[in-house]
């Protein structure tokens, strides 16, 4: 004889397996992952966290249309975190004549065969003479700047499938100057009197014989990337590019054509250096991460 279980005992299981689905479906919710708040790289080898980094330069201009500064720097750095450096940079040095500049004096006495005369003599129209030119350039003497230095990117690379080197690459950006000088000398060229014409508009004088007024120094923004390749936790090679942004008139003479040498000539310019240099990190050993 066929029977039919009861109503209320059916309910009853219902009510059980409703119950212990809620509880699964809890007790999943409460389980908490056991790699949440880990860090994602243990163990990890901190080549900048609180280290000091010093770092001696030869430095290069590359981009000046008349005087390349050449020189040497040092850079000092302390970085708060791995990712995260404050730094200064100095570098003094001289000049050398760019390309363009020799080839408009000339390896030795110009010639204008219109007057007779050597341009490093005589002068030819509107256009300076030789040493007039040579004397308004502005040579770059020392560069300096403060910035902030922010490293992105850091990891391992091979060289040859045999040298293994740690690297990171890094951006600043801050505040610098550069310090100017030039050749002019305001007593062979008319002293204070002559000095009064050049910078009164109402007085015909010629510009080529004033003051070129780029000398100095000038102020402005710091820009730059750079890389660290490291042979050991400690010691490394370091290449920096710098745009070193500042108001300048870099040919000394008349530009905007109002026959004055006076500050409306000068212009923002971009003042790119080259460095290689010698880093050191101390203290020489290197924060581990847990």
């Amino acid at each position: 004889m066929r029977t039919t279980r009861p109503v209320y005992r059916s309910a009853s299981e219902a009510v059980l397996l409703l119950g212990l689905l809620l509880g699964a479906a809890t007790a999943h919710a409460e389980r908490k992952n056991p790699l949440e708040g880990q860090t994602a790289i243990r163990h990890k080898v901190e080549m900048r966290k609180m280290r000091f980094e010093i770092a001696p330069q030869l430095m290069m201009s590359i981009n000046q249309d008349f005087k390349h500064f050449v020189g040497g720097g040092l850079v000092l750095q302390f970085h708060v975190a791995d990712w995260l450096g404050i730094g200064v940079q100095f570098a003094g040095g001289g000049s050398v004549n760019s390309g363009i500049t020799g080839k408009l004096i000339g390896d030795g006495e110009v010639t204008d065969p219109k007057n007779g005369g050597a341009l490093g003599v005589q002068q030819v129209g509107v256009q300076p003479s030789r040493q007039q030119f040579l004397d308004h350039l502005a040579s770059i003497q020392a560069l300096f700047s403060a910035y902030a230095a922010v490293t992105p990117f850091a990891g391992k690379m091979a060289l040859f499938g045999a040298l293994f080197l740690k690297y990171d690459l890094y951006g600043m950006m801050g505040v610098g100057g550069l310090y100017l000088a030039n050749s002019f000398d305001q007593g062979k060229n008319g002293g204070a009197s002559h000095a009064r014409e050049c910078s009164d508009k109402a007085t015909a004088t010629d510009p080529n014989s004033c003051d070129p007024v780029n000398s100095g120094l000038k102020f402005g923004g710091m820009f730059g990337v750079g890389l660290h390749l490291y042979f050991n936790n400690w010691v490394g090679l370091n290449l920096e590019l710098r745009d070193m942004l500042a108001s300048s008139n870099p040919g000394g003479l008349d530009v905007n054509g109002d026959r004055k040498v006076t500050g409306d000539d000068e212009s923002i310019q971009n003042n790119f250096f080259f460095s290689l240099g010698l880093t050191l990190m101390l203290p020489p050993t290197a924060k581990i991460s847990p």
